[in-house]
């Protein structure tokens, strides 16, 4: 018995004498750090924890546990200083021309895809991968030691930062690529010559208004200048949607953290940095509309639509990542003020496009388009204006947006904003539209009435009512082919099936004003005027009579010239108009003619007959003919 205590003295005394030892033996290695061999270094940690444990346990000399205390704080240290190192070998740059290539794509992707896309867009080395989730378990293994958990949160910490500053300086370098790409573009496509009036009307291949220009610049802080281009910014939100599920996919694979709260949070930090930058970006968007929209640059919604569309097409994919569903309660408050920011910004997006779809319609109802001191009011031929060509390539644009349109209309359908279900509910009725096709439609008749009324305005300016009517006509014209020959007419009949029709009916009521006021400029009597002269009677007509068959045949041939010098001027432009018009001009004018030439050319009121009746019955149809002829 005797001897084994003595065995067991001597064990426990060169158990002391190693412990005593080690922070001398391993001082050198651990300031080293362990660049050299990562596992050898660990286990020297592990070395001084165990040293460590003895002399608390047996409150042997202070000061020895406080010098390995200093040896363990250093190792964390140099641990930390080790992990950030890999952090910058570990993973190769993000593929820039891929994630532009992702983000600038309308394709929505399934979870097999897009698993194949992450790892296209970022790769990494699988052996250091692995060398940073040791090292963090190794952390979280040591809390013992470690017991404010520096070691892990300052690991972690170097994690956020580096990861936030990748995904912050990949989105300033896709902005970058963005606008070379698009200067690349102006200088290839810039036109050698004035474009003609076919290309003019013609639709472009990108709505207008994606640049806001006035010129090109807009201050955004006080000092300072940035180029804001809506595109990009679209692009640019779906690009931090990629990144996101990036991030959300190396967390994973890292298990960084023990939760799946604590990788929600992860996750924030790593993300707040370059959403709110967006989340600011796209606030300024909403106040440049507000600007433009008191400049009468309606054109400009277009840019909202288009990041309202790209917010359509990665809704669910960004709500996905911010809000995970196997958390709930207190738990989901982690990144819940990202996802609340986007939902807000959406919701503005949203308010501020109703606002001003609904000022345009005031705007076409109220108001010229441009009334510059320059710029006639109105066309002297009376053809079509511009401010109608200007509406119906603007509303045929919008037509590209008709889903998002539907939502922006009745926006306050939604919720209250910042309501968690914007883009939820954006996402899910944009590729489910067809009910909401209606309120397209009652928009757009709302816009064109608005218009006809605006232009029916406009036509007083004319002195003449015949101009002031084929005015009116050339533009309702347009606005009927307009109609037909694009989808717009789809929109307007889901929503009213008399639609066209009430458009047509104006045309028609228009066209038979028309033909009435050249009846009355031509001053044709009618049967019972010509009564009155006896016609085949074969009564003598006397002086009062005869002068009085010649003022009527005076009168025609006034009126006549005169209906002919206020077409001089006119232009109708379209020939399904122009012969409509001709054929109603003989349908009402000639069987009266013909009459008052009959009944005229059977009474003797003079001597020189063809002084009055110039013109034939044949000789007016013809003139009739070509009355509009000319002006086509």
């Amino acid at each position: 018995s005797s001897y084994s205590d003595i065995q067991e003295c001597y064990s426990k005394l060169s158990q002391i004498q190693t412990y005593r030892k080690t922070a001398a033996e391993v001082e050198s290695l651990i300031e080293q750090g362990p660049s050299q061999s990562l596992e050898a270094y660990l286990k020297v940690m592990e070395r001084i924890q165990k040293a460590f444990v003895f002399f608390r346990e047996h409150n042997v000399e202070e000061v020895e546990l406080v010098r390995l205390q200093s040896l363990y704080a250093l190792g964390l240290k140099n641990l930390n200083r080790e992990f950030e190192a890999m952090l910058k070998q570990t993973f190769r740059p993000v593929n820039l021309n891929y994630l532009l290539k992702l983000s600038d794509s309308d394709d929505s992707k399934n979870d097999s895809s897009q698993s194949s896309d992450l790892r296209a867009l970022e790769d990494a080395s699988d052996p250091l991968l692995n060398n940073l989730q040791f090292i963090m378990e190794w952390m979280q293994q040591s809390r013992a030691f470690d017991p404010n958990g520096e070691g892990a949160r300052n690991c972690l910490s170097r994690y956020h930062d580096y990861r936030r500053e990748v995904v912050r300086q990949t989105l300033i370098k896709l902005r970058t690529l963005l606008r070379e790409r698009e200067t690349q573009d102006t200088g290839q496509f810039r036109p050698k010559s004035a474009p003609t009036a076919t290309s003019i009307r013609s639709r472009p291949k990108r709505p207008p208004g994606f640049i806001w220009e006035a010129n090109v610049y807009r201050h955004l802080n006080d000092g300072e200048t940035e180029e804001l281009n809506s595109e990009h910014y679209g692009i640019t939100v779906v690009a931090l949607v990629k990144l996101m599920q990036n991030e959300q996919r190396w967390l994973n694979r890292l298990q960084l953290t023990t939760t799946d709260h604590e990788r929600q949070v992860s996750l924030d930090m790593i993300l707040k940095v370059a959403s709110n930058e967006l989340l600011n970006d796209g606030s300024t968007l909403v106040r440049f509309m507000q600007q433009a929209q008191t400049r009468a640059e309606f054109h400009m919604v277009l840019s909202l639509l288009f990041v309202l569309k790209k917010f359509a097409q990665i809704g669910s994919e960004l709500v996905g990542v911010l809000k995970s569903d196997e958390l709930s309660g207190p738990q989901r408050s982690g990144i819940d003020h990202i996802l609340f920011g986007f939902n807000s910004l959406v919701f503005k997006l949203l308010q501020q496009t109703c606002n001003t779809l609904e000022a345009y319609v005031e705007f076409l109802r109220q108001l010229p388009e441009h009334s510059g001191l320059v710029r006639a009011q109105v066309p002297p031929d009376g053809t079509v204006h511009e401010l109608t060509t200007n509406a119906f390539m603007y509303l045929e644009n919008l037509l590209e947006f008709a889903g998002i349109m539907s939502i922006a209309v009745h926006v306050n359908d939604i919720g209250p904003q910042g309501s968690s279900n914007v883009l939820t509910f954006l996402s899910h009725n944009v590729v489910n539209c067809e009910p909401f096709r209606p309120r397209v439609g009652a928009f757009l008749l709302s816009a064109i009435f608005a218009l006809i009324a605006n232009l029916d305005r406009k036509s007083e300016s004319y002195s003449e009512e015949i101009v002031r009517l084929i005015f009116r006509m050339n533009n309702l014209q347009y606005i009927l082919k307009t109609v037909q020959n694009t989808q717009l007419h789809q929109y307007l009949l889901s929503y009213d099936s008399e639609a066209i029709a009430r458009i047509s009916s104006l045309m028609d009521e228009r066209r038979g004003r028309y033909s009435l006021v050249c009846v009355n400029a031509l001053v044709i009597p009618n049967m019972n005027q010509l009564s009155r002269f006896g016609g085949s009677s074969g009564r003598a007509l006397d002086t009062k009579e005869r002068a009085a068959l010649k003022s009527l045949w005076h009168d025609f041939n006034t009126g006549l010239n005169n209906l002919i010098r206020q077409h001089s001027g006119i232009t109708v432009p379209d020939k399904e108009l122009r012969d409509a018009l001709e054929r109603q001009l003989i349908a009402d004018l000639i069987p009266p003619y013909r009459m008052f030439w009959d009944r005229s050319a059977n009474i003797g009121f003079s001597s020189h007959r063809d002084k009055y009746m110039r013109v034939s019955v044949q000789d007016l149809e013809m003139r009739l003919k070509q009355l509009l002829i000319g002006s086509g």
